[in-house]
Formats: C-alpha cells, structure tokens, sequence
C-alpha cells in the first residue's frame, strides 16, 4: 500500500479517536449539567415547603401558561 494511503488512514484514526473522546466529554458534561439542574429545582421544592401535588400542580400551571416559566439569565455582553 501506498505510504501516503497508510500515512492518512493512520490520522484519520487518530482523529476518530480524539473525536470519540470528546463526544465523552460532552456527554460527561451534559450528565453534571443535568445533575445541577436537577439539585436546583428540588432546592426550590425545598425552599417553598411544596407537597407533591403542589409542586405537580406548579408545573402543570407553568406548562398551561398560567404562570410565566423564568427566563434564563443572560451574560451581559
């Protein structure tokens, strides 16, 4: 085979690795930001002493449109 063949089909290893191990990554990063998402919204059950039911009821009202969700911040540019 061709050296230079061999020469690209080596790096193009080498790239799916690397890619491989930044989709990892990113799915690594994507179960912490879940994670933290996740602890935020039982603080805030926890905070206004929620039963279940309310806490379900809330969400359904936000849901419905009843109440506005909150807007993610926005970095000042």
């Amino acid at each position: 085979m061709n050296s230079k063949i061999k020469k690209l089909m080596g790096e193009n290893e080498k790239d799916r690795a690397k890619i491989a191990a930044l989709q990892a990554r990113i799915k690594d990063r994507n179960g912490q930001i879940q994670e933290i998402e996740n602890t935020e919204i039982i603080g805030v059950y926890r905070e206004y002493n929620l039963t279940p039911d309310q806490f379900a009821a809330l969400i359904q009202q936000i849901k419905a449109g009843g109440i506005p969700a909150p807007q993610p911040e926005q970095e000042a540019e």
